[in-house]
């Protein structure tokens, strides 16, 4: 009889050590596509930042390729400064997944395809940190040559605060030279060649974000 009461002990103390280590994969889920959600609007807000410096690399590049960009420097001078801008940096929101690794927790989630999922997305951002990276370099290159090309004094009257501005009237560019002009518009070419590569990893992303949301609800019956 007491042989049997500790194994039944056992027994039960195992079982609810399971419904415990379950309430908290669950809770772990839930956790992490709250966090997916938060990657869905920044991924949104990134892509919409990016596309719009795209817009200003071809502004830019028409309009000197056009022949009218002595008539028209303000909007050449406006284009330029734009492009240089960096803003809108999509981070994945991991600290559900952080905590996961640290803690030794992902051993917990027992449902293999939502692990391999979960890898899958973290890879693929690390993938994406390193084409956000090299945009940061080649816009630092684009920005050097864009100090030969422009005066600083007219950078100045556009940029009062935050928000940049049209300069007034038709200010003189400082070097007129081709070469460095041509210089400075394949600087504005590779950049935004890596922005559309940004913009691609981004979709790709925002797929694999909503694919592991609705692989977590169809697993773990969640809404």
């Amino acid at each position: 009889m007491l042989f049997l009461a500790v194994t039944l002990g056992f027994f039960v103390e195992n079982q609810r050590e399971h419904y415990v280590e379950h309430m908290r994969e669950k809770q772990y889920m839930r956790s992490m596509m709250k966090d997916l959600f938060t990657d869905l609007e920044n991924i949104e807000l990134t892509k919409t930042e990016k596309e719009r410096m795209v817009q200003f690399g071809d502004s830019i590049t028409q309009l000197y390729v056009s022949g009218d960009y002595n008539r028209h420097t303000d909007y050449f001078y406006y284009y330029a400064r734009n492009f240089s801008t960096y803003q809108n940096l999509f981070f994945m929101t991991d600290g559900t997944l952080i905590q996961l690794k640290n803690s030794g927790a992902l051993r917990l989630i027992r449902k293999l395809p939502v692990v391999d999922s979960l890898q899958a997305y973290d890879n693929f951002y690390n993938q994406f940190k390193l084409s956000q990276e090299r945009e940061s370099e080649f816009l630092a290159d684009y920005r050097e040559t864009m100090s030969k090309v422009f005066d600083i004094k007219v950078f100045n009257e556009m940029v009062k605060t935050f928000d940049i501005i049209m300069p007034e009237g038709n200010p003189s560019i400082f070097n007129e030279d081709k070469q460095l002009i041509n210089e400075l518009l394949v600087k504005v070419h590779i950049a935004r060649r890596n922005r559309l590569g940004s913009i691609r990893y981004l979709n790709r992303l925002k797929e694999k974000a909503n694919n592991l949301i609705a692989m977590i609800k169809k697993e773990y019956h969640l809404e």
